[in-house]
Parts: structure tokens; C-alpha cells; sequence
């Protein structure tokens, strides 16, 4: 079963909703949007970073703010996606406890887009996705807690690497934790995106 949550919600997307997260940060979930992205142009994807903290000069003020990017030769992630192949790119920059209320926000933003992918792990508290995809690299200590709590709603998990038998013991994701039709995905970084996981997404039913 997926992890309880309240309220969640499906935005007005035309085709699907695809979720990014993963155990915390540097493990490639940026990456694995761009590798999406530029894996299947077809579905035109509008992309989105949901940053859980304000940076990147938003004023401290404010308690979120829903930036659309312009700039696909820029450094920033959103720039990443833009040079990709997204057609829009939007940056949410937001205090923790002001998720919900950012998602009201970028709910208009993102009506009736064709194809949305979301880099975020706390959006799958309050948006239902088609498809949500957790990146894991077994050779990082860090696991975060929030990260954990969702494990049992995950759909794919993507690896960067195997388990190695010395950390399997201690490793959170096993039968118990997660879902029964969950499936694993091994996609080292520098590596395309494996044919499995596009099939996964091009076989993903449309909402009538």
C-alpha cells in the first residue's frame, strides 16, 4: 500500500505525472529528470524543482515563491531542464511548512500542461503522481528520515549502484518496507536511461 497521507490530489495535467525524490541529496535526482527529459522529447515535459528552503535571492519575506526559468544555458537545475528538452522549467522555492500552500500556487502554473515531472519527495504528501521514482545510492550514508517514511509509496526505485552484502543488513528497503509492485532500476550516473524504465512511462495510462 502507498504511504497514508491527507488530501492528496491530482493537479490538472493532461497526460501524466511523474515524481522525482530520493534518499537525500547528491544521489542524481536532478540528473534523472534531465536524463527523462531528454530521453523521450516527445511527451514535452513541463519540469519542476521544488526546493524546500528560499535560495537563489528569493526575498526571506516571503514564504514561497513559484519562479518560471528562462535561461536553458544557465547553471541552475531548471536551466538544466530547459537544455534538455522541457518546454517550461519552474523553480518552487519554499519554507517546509508552506508546501501545501506552494502546490495551490504552482497547481495554476502547471493546468492543464501535458507532461509534468517534479523534482521533490514531499509533494507525493499531497499530489497523487502516476508514477513516483525514488534514486538510491547504497554507498551514501545518508538516508533522511522523510525519505524513509516514503518508501512504501515508491513505484521504482533507481540505483546508482547494487547493495553490496555488507550493507544489505542495515539497508531500509526490503520486502517489508516497500511495495509489493514496486520494481528496481540500476542506472550508475554517466549511464543512459535504461530501457525498462521508458517503457514504464510510455506504458503509464492517461487520465480520461
Amino acid at each position: 500500500m502507498r504511504a497514508k497521507s491527507t488530501r492528496r490530489v491530482r493537479p490538472p495535467i493532461s497526460e501524466r505525472l511523474v515524481v522525482v525524490g530520493g534518499q537525500c541529496s547528491g544521489v542524481g535526482k536532478t540528473t534523472l529528470v534531465v536524463d527523462i527529459i531528454r530521453a523521450m522529447p516527445e511527451f514535452e515535459w513541463t519540469a519542476v524543482k521544488i526546493t524546500p528552503h528560499l535560495e537563489g535571492g528569493v526575498p526571506r519575506r516571503n514564504s514561497f515563491s513559484v519562479c518560471h526559468e528562462l535561461d536553458p544555458e544557465g547553471r541552475s537545475d531548471t536551466s538544466r531542464f530547459l537544455a534538455a528538452g522541457a518546454v517550461r522549467a519552474l523553480w518552487v522555492h519554499t519554507k517546509p511548512r508552506m508546501l501545501r500552500q506552494a502546490l495551490r500556487s504552482l497547481r495554476g502554473a502547471v493546468a492543464e500542461a501535458r507532461n509534468v515531472i517534479i523534482e521533490s519527495d514531499g509533494v507525493v504528501r499531497f499530489w497523487n503522481p502516476d508514477l513516483y521514482l525514488m534514486v538510491l545510492s547504497p554507498a551514501v550514508d545518508d538516508f533522511k528520515e522523510s525519505a524513509r517514511k516514503l518508501i512504501p509509496a515508491v513505484d521504482v526505485f533507481v540505483y546508482r549502484s547494487p547493495v553490496e552484502p555488507s550493507l544489505s543488513k542495515n539497508w531500509p528497503i526490503n520486502a517489508r518496507t516497500k511495495r509489493r509492485k514496486s520494481c528496481t532500476i540500476l542506472q550508475p550516473l554517466g549511464e543512459s536511461l535504461p530501457w525498462k524504465l521508458q517503457e514504464i512511462l510510455r506504458q503509464l495510462p492517461c487520465p480520461m
